[in-house]
């Protein structure tokens, strides 16, 4: 996948008004920035999340106990994994580093480390003896109800054998107990359970684990004694977290004070620390803000969003996780042409709480014969992907619904528009279409193959967004956990099916993991995908050729003479390489005019242009097509989006050196 190219071209008319507001040019335009913006740190992810599933996979073994720690195969994963790793363990400090190096007008680096200042400030003054510990220390406590609610799934999970609290040691635990192997115990010194959480907040700390040590009596009438009860001692730990969520307010907040503030003049016997200078000081003042406002607010909204992962995206809740990715995947789908959809995304792939155990701990206690000393602890993980990347269980709720609508759907519409479009035509059209459908299918990047029907039809846009809530649905309840680490595409299917066939061998049953039947294991399993990817093609491809031949819609190869309607291109259609590039870059500057381009910048598909006015008469949709541009969107008053697909870069360059 292509980083981010960025390059900014001033304005020389002496007349036009500086730029005052970080919002100008509407709301629409500000959406569209954040969102272009957002692909900047999502960008590392693709390769980090490669090593480090392969890491993983080395590291524990396909199945658990195949490696042994320390072995070699376990030294090749450990170091294969620690660098995709720590991607994942710092995305909310690379998310303020983008936003702030992305929203900045001339986007330098300066803006990027000042983010990265405010960031790390906020996480450290909202952390443990912070402000929030200052609000909440007496706020929503613990009491003897919540902590009997927390222990009473392990309490059902050992099968109603009482959890003992020892006091002291004249209590209830004395000499004479053994543990399963008939060793006698030693009197046991520990507090209540009810004191780890003794005036401790239910907003600020969480049970990270459990140390569950079960208690056997000496009873002479059986080999090791029957089970009588459980030490348990909880780890209970501070657990606020501002996550992605907190990178992105600082970011944005930092973009905003070094758009405004960059130029600043001070005195001049302080003039070192004047204009991009100045801009860290801001920063560092504005973690108290920041941190303030932090630690009044999310410690209420973590708490609401973990009770709400809880429900839509862990196991255990069927009908919650199916219509939660169903209502996701249509609002994702019918807000893609804007790009608004990487909002979405980035909130449920990076920053929301999915609650679930391990896999390997899940497989570690099935392995010891349902051993209680050895029942999997939930963790909470912030982030679907980053959920799926630690090999959480029912994690990839949002992600892997998507899989059969880019290995099978797209492809099915590719062919559709193929067939559909004139004899003359169809091999110039099917040449086009099977390259942006193999896209697509490998990578998962839908945009240049979507945007060649999504304005034409709206029927076309509303039933792509349908059928990928319906057979994204269909995926989801049948328990098939698949990640990536950009996009949906095989190679990312390739990465995660492994984990997600371990998966696929346990469910849960409303208690505790188990084996799972033979059907669940079936349906659960990830080369179904391919399944319902046969099934989405054949329903893409049959209902999108019904409509468009028999509405006369316009699609690629379609076009009336005279209609201005060019989906392909044209003077580039026969050039390759360099000369084609040189020619789309050309077409820019002449259809929207040197005078009138501002900014230039793009993402994976998009060349991104801030303009003074994209509804100018003389912008010519048509012969931008003509000149090989896949889309043109215009995005409030001052923005245009020009779809080229995962060589726009080098659209970008050549464009740049035109502008010089």
């Amino acid at each position: 996948m292509t980083t981010e190219k960025v390059s900014t071209v001033k304005n020389l008319e002496a007349n036009e008004p500086k730029k005052k507001s970080f919002f100008r040019g509407g709301a629409m335009t500000f959406l569209s920035k954040l969102a272009k913006s957002l692909m900047v740190p999502i960008a590392i992810l693709p390769f980090a999340a490669l090593i480090n599933r392969l890491g993983a996979l080395m590291e524990t073994g396909f199945v658990a106990g195949q490696v042994q720690q320390y072995d070699p195969v376990w030294w090749i994963g450990r170091i294969l994994q620690i660098p995709g790793a720590v991607i994942f363990d710092n995305l909310a400090l690379f998310f303020a580093l983008g936003l702030g190096f992305g929203l900045a007008d001339d986007h330098r680096g300066e803006a990027g480390l000042a983010a990265a200042v405010a960031f790390l400030g906020v996480v450290a003054i909202t952390g443990p003896d912070g402000l929030a510990q200052l609000f909440y220390s007496k706020v929503n406590t613990y009491d003897q109800a919540s902590v009997d609610q927390l222990t009473q799934s392990i309490v059902n999970a050992t099968g109603g054998i009482p959890i003992f609290n020892i006091t002291n040691p004249d209590g209830f635990l004395a000499q004479g107990f053994v543990d399963k192997d008939g060793n006698a115990l030693d009197p046991f010194y520990a507090k209540n359970v009810f004191d780890f959480f003794n005036g401790k907040s239910q907003l600020l700390y969480f049970v990270n684990g459990w140390n569950l040590t079960p208690l056997y009596s000496p009873s002479k009438t059986l080999a090791h004694g029957s089970l009588v009860g459980f030490y348990l001692i909880p780890d209970v730990g501070y657990s606020l977290d501002v996550g992605v969520f907190g990178g992105v307010v600082a970011g944005g907040t930092t973009a905003y004070l070094y758009n405004k503030y960059r130029e600043v003049n001070i005195p001049q016997s302080l003039s070192f620390f004047g204009g991009r200078r100045f801009v860290p000081m801001l920063a560092i003042i504005s973690v108290w803000f920041l941190g303030l406002g932090f630690a009044a607010v999310w410690p209420w909204v973590q708490l609401g969003l973990v009770s709400f992962g809880s429900v839509v995206a862990s196991a255990g809740n069927d009908v919650a996780r199916t219509a939660g990715f169903g209502a996701y995947a249509f609002i994702n789908k019918l807000t893609q042409p804007l790009g608004l959809h990487h909002i979405i995304n980035t909130f449920l792939w990076f920053q929301l709480p999915v609650t679930g155990v391990s896999l390997l701990d899940a497989q570690n206690y099935i392995n010891s014969g349902f051993d209680t000393s050895m029942l999997p602890t939930n963790q909470v993980i912030f982030g679907d992907i980053t959920a799926f990347q630690d090999g959480i269980m029912g994690s990839g709720t949002f992600q892997s619904g998507f899989f059969p609508l880019y290995m099978g759907g797209l492809p099915g519409a590719a062919l559709a528009m193929t067939l559909a479009a004139p004899k003359e035509n169809r091999k110039e059209i099917g040449v086009f279409l099977a390259s942006v459908g193999s896209v697509a299918f490998l990578t998962g990047i839908d945009e240049p193959i979507v945007f060649t029907f999504v304005f034409l039809s709206p029927i076309l846009y509303f039933l792509n967004a349908m059928f990928t809530a319906f057979f994204g649905m269909i995926v989801t309840a049948s328990h098939i956990s698949l990640g990536f680490g950009f996009s949906a595409g095989l190679i990312d299917y390739l990465i995660s099916a492994p984990q997600a066939w371990q998966m696929s061998q346990l469910s849960w049953n409303g208690t505790e993991w188990v084996h799972a039947s033979t059907i669940y294991q079936i349906f659960a399993n990830p080369l179904m995908i391919f399944v319902w990817a046969g099934a989405m093609f054949a329903t893409f491809f049959g209902s999108f050729y019904f409509i468009i031949t028999k509405m006369d819609i316009e699609t690629p190869g379609r076009e009336k003479e005279g209609s201005n309607k060019v989906s392909i291109a044209g003077p580039v259609k026969k050039t390759k390489g360099k000369e084609k590039y040189e020619i789309m870059a050309q077409s820019v500057l002449d259809v929207i005019g040197k005078e009138n381009i501002k900014e230039i910048t793009n993402c994976t598909t998009r060349l991104r242009l801030v303009v003074k006015d994209n509804k100018a008469k003389n912008i010519d949709d048509a012969k931008l097509k003509d000149a090989g541009f896949n889309s043109v969107i215009r995005v409030g008053a001052t923005s245009l989006q020009l779809v080229v697909g995962t060589d726009v870069e080098y659209v970008t360059n050549a464009l740049e050196r035109k502008m010089k």
